[in-house]
């Protein structure tokens, strides 16, 4: 029997089971109901509680039934069959509706758990429920001939309930919408344009709506509620249409009076004279809204926060009044008043700084009081401001001269000729308000005189120091005709100097006689600095002094050479200095010099080779390739060569890091490749071409790999156009946020020119027109500046289709005049010539989106309609 068996499924696997392909075997569909209450998963009983109105009932409970559909595969494993069991569709065997919203989209993934049946043998299984998971699978002696599945629990989970109650609060809010429009237009209909005595609350009424259509707007109920194709109480629509008849409410109360604003001004200027201010305030608001272009209640709300205190906020609100609004006589006595006040506080603060030699933030203040002043139109900066900056430069240019008496005082003497002259250069470079030298050369006398009595003081004693203080007399006379060089200046120079040069050469030769090389050395070097100065020749003791203190130095190093024991980098070091002393001085060679050098530079290369290795063994690449460097630095420098067995293992040693080397580039380029290949997969073509352009680097710098660099070339020049592409646009987005608008207009054209959609298509890219690319930047200033060039372009659809998104977006009807002036001359002309006929002077009104935000628009139009017209009777 077992024979047998064998012999069918062996012949069955190769008929049926040649390729590894899973044979089908059965399909099956089961439902579960998950009932109220729950006990094998209690949290199901929070969702099911929150859903039970809801839910249809299944034995008298509420319940949420499941219809699963489950596919069969088996193939043959070893002298078995697998059997693999997969969900193919899960969904939910009845709507779920809450509120006339659909539900069933939250429910799943959930967590059930199975038990399969396959012939004899059963096994459970737990896994998340959805369309295309693997449930498990189990193995069977024989093919699979029966198939039983049965769900037995199902586990929705905190995700589920969070997802429900999501939505469930974004209905609510889609409710709470609808009753909130309702109301909305209920009061709207109160409205009476005609009821002047009404207009505060009616104007209240309509900022109120405006807040109801903002706050609904920012839910983003159209996204959460995907009210494009389930809208049942059409709040998306009447939410547009409450703003749009909001807006010709407010408009419709606005046109009533054109001295409305002036009336609400006089209400507050009453209210203040009652000591009410916040209904003054509201008074002043009002106004504002009313007239924007009205100074006066911007004035008296300026005044309330200069009152108390708030002087910062005061410069930008006068500023604003002055370059946005129409001012009359008062209005500009009040601002300056204020701004003057501002800029006396800043001009004490000034002066007090002064007083505390705290220059450079006096000047700081004052820089701050004059932009103030400048800034703003109706105001003239005060004479103050000049006559406290020149204080202060005073005051820097006390802190030079002071600084000349400090370097006196600390015996610095040869640093006073180059501190005097950038005193001199400061006075220059401030001219403004340093008009004359005459206070620097009134106490350069007073340096002059007192370095000369330091000279005289200090010729006997301490020649040096009299030396010093006689070359900074002699450079400070010489550099200035103003100031007269003392009598028998030269001659006492030249003394003092002798006197000096003798005593630092008596110095030189004591401390070699105490064996003190260097010192020595620093004393001759600074002797050697005099004459050098003075144009003079070193004498023959001088010459002397330097010979003996390179014997010396040499002697010393050559004993330091023999106490080593272990030749590391300070030896070497040392060894180096000796050689290069001995020859650069003509000394005779010591005894055993040749010696020390051989068995030092030996110690030394044998360390680092065996360095060398341990690193290679330990990976550490960067290391060993520094210490092999090492030992051809030794090899050139001392000229020192290797016997046979330590040149070949040197050469080892190299050939095992350049293969190293070449495995760890290796993985760098494949970095940089994966890099610009995932880069090309998001479509950032720059950052790619950048990849792309390191692994070239990187096999360019490394030859001796093997690296092959063509196809990388080949990708980079493929993807060049379009990374061009990006990184213009990029430039040309930068541009247009950071308000160089001409820049941004200029990049584009240079994009147009350069790139087109054949050009751009196999990278999957999309050439944006200037409009599109305007609205991309989601910046409304720069998209009114790209609406008004393309309506003097002669592109006017173009431009009407960005001058609507301003109007969507609440632009400031006042900034939109260009765009809209330029939209309406560039129709007028495009009309008129297609057609001259009354009927085609009429065709601007499709454009016109708001009767009074489109004013500007239609004007324009109408202008150049009658200059056309005019033009054409004139030909």
């Amino acid at each position: 029997m077992k024979l047998i068996k064998f012999l069918l499924i062996a012949t069955f696997a190769t008929l049926s089971f040649s390729q590894s392909t899973a044979q089908p075997a059965a399909t099956k569909t089961v439902t579960y109901n998950l009932c109220y209450p729950d006990n094998v998963h209690p949290l199901n009983n929070a969702l099911l509680t929150n859903l039970m109105s809801a839910l249809p009932r299944v034995n008298d409970k509420p319940c949420i039934t499941f219809e699963a559909t489950f596919s069969f595969k088996y193939r043959v494993a070893g002298s078995n069959f697998r059997t693999e069991i997969f969900c193919d569709r899960v969904q939910l065997a009845h709507p779920l509706t809450f509120q006339r919203f659909d539900l069933s989209d939250k429910i799943f993934p959930v967590t059930a758990k199975v038990d399969v049946k396959i012939d004899e043998q059963t096994k459970s299984f737990e896994h998340q429920l959805k369309a295309g998971a693997k449930m498990g699978d189990m193995l069977t002696p024989d093919q699979p001939q029966k198939f039983k599945i049965e769900i037995v629990s199902v586990q929705t989970g905190q995700e589920v309930l969070s997802r429900i109650v999501e939505k469930q609060q974004h209905i609510s809010a889609y409710y709470t919408a609808d009753t909130q429009i309702k109301l909305a237009f209920e009061e709207l209909s109160t409205i009476n344009p005609d009821s002047l005595e009404m207009l505060d609350q009616y104007l209240e009424i309509t900022r109120k709506n405006f807040a109801i259509v903002d706050r609904i707007k920012k839910k983003e109920l159209y996204k959460h509620l995907n009210l494009g194709e389930n809208d049942p109480l059409n709040v998306y629509d009447r939410t547009n249409e409450l703003h749009k008849a909001n807006f010709e409410a407010k408009n419709a109360l606005l046109e009533q009076t054109s001295n409305l604003g002036e009336e609400y001004l006089r209400l507050g200027l009453e209210s203040l004279n009652q000591k009410d201010t916040a209904t003054a305030l509201e008074y002043f608001n009002t106004a504002i809204e009313v007239d924007s272009m009205l100074a006066g209640p911007y004035v008296e709300k300026a005044k309330i926060d200069f009152n108390r205190g708030k002087l910062v906020e005061i410069i930008d609100q006068i500023r604003f009044i002055s370059a946005h609004t129409t001012h009359h006589s008062g209005n500009r006595e009040d601002m300056v008043e204020m701004i003057k006040y501002i800029e006396s506080q800043l001009i004490d603060q000034a002066e007090a700084q002064n007083k505390q030699e705290h220059y450079h933030e006096a000047l700081t203040l004052m820089d701050s009081a004059e932009h103030i002043c400048n800034s703003i139109q109706v105001v003239v900066c005060s004479d103050m401001i000049n006559v406290a900056r020149s204080h202060s430069w005073r005051g820097l240019l006390n802190q030079h001269i002071i600084n000349w008496f400090d370097i006196i005082s600390r015996t610095q003497y040869s640093e006073l000729p180059n501190v005097v002259e950038e005193t001199f250069q400061f006075r220059k470079d401030h001219n403004k308000w340093l008009t004359t030298n005459e206070l620097l050369y009134t106490n350069m006398k007073i340096v002059q005189d007192t370095l000369i009595s330091v000279a005289t003081k200090h010729e006997d004693d301490d020649p040096e120091k009299a030396l010093e203080a006689l070359y900074a007399a002699r450079e400070i006379c010489n550099a200035y005709v103003e100031i007269p060089c003392a009598e028998n200046l030269d001659e006492r120079f030249k003394v003092a100097f002798q006197k000096s040069y003798k005593k630092m050469l008596n110095e030189a030769e004591a401390a070699l006689q105490d064996s003190l090389p260097n010192r020595a050395d620093t004393i001759q070097t600074k002797a050697m600095r005099y004459i050098k100065a003075q144009k003079l020749q070193p004498t023959q003791k001088h010459r002397e002094i330097i010979d003996r203190i390179a014997q010396q130095r040499y002697a010393l190093l050559i004993e330091e050479l023999r106490n080593v024991k272990l030749a590391d980098k300070k030896s070497i070091t040392l060894l180096d200095s000796a050689l290069t002393i001995r020859k650069k001085n003509g000394i005779d060679e010591a005894r055993d010099e040749n010696f020390q050098r051989t068995r030092l530079l030996t110690d030394y290369v044998t360390s680092l080779a065996e360095k060398a290795e341990r690193m290679l063994r330990a990976e550490q690449i960067v290391i060993a390739t520094e210490l092999v460097q090492e030992i051809d630095w030794v090899l050139n420098r001392f000229n020192f060569v290797l016997n046979d067995s330590q040149q070949d293992f040197v050469n080892k040693l190299r050939e095992k890091i350049g293969r190293q080397a070449c495995y760890k580039r290796h993985k760098k380029l494949s970095i940089y490749t994966i890099a610009a290949e995932k880069f090309m997969v998001r479509k950032d073509y720059p950052h790619a071409q950048e990849s792309f352009e390191k692994a070239l680097t990187l096999i360019k710098n490394n030859p001796g790999c093997g690296f092959n660099a063509e196809k990388l070339k080949q990708e980079l020049k493929r993807i060049a156009d379009a990374a061009a592409y990006q990184r213009h646009v990029k430039v040309f987005r930068d541009s247009a946020v950071n308000n160089n608008f001409e820049s941004a207009i200029a990049e584009y054209d240079v994009i147009k020119n350069k790139f087109n959609d054949s050009l751009l298509k196999p990278f999957d890219l999309e050439f944006q027109t200037l409009a599109n690319a305007a609205q991309e930047t989601n910046y409304l200033p720069f998209m009114h500046h790209a609406a008004k060039v393309l309506a003097e372009r002669g592109q006017p659809n173009e431009s009407f289709g960005l001058i609507t998104v301003l109007y969507k977006s609440d632009f400031d009807y006042q900034l939109s005049k260009p765009a809209q002036e330029a939209l309406g001359a560039s129709l007028a002309k495009e009309f008129y010539i297609k057609d001259p006929s009354d009927e085609s002077a009429q065709l601007y009104e499709g454009y016109v989106i708001d009767k009074k935000w489109s004013k500007p628009f239609k004007k324009a139009f109408k202008r150049q309609w009658k200059i056309m017209q005019t033009a054409t009777e004139t030909d």
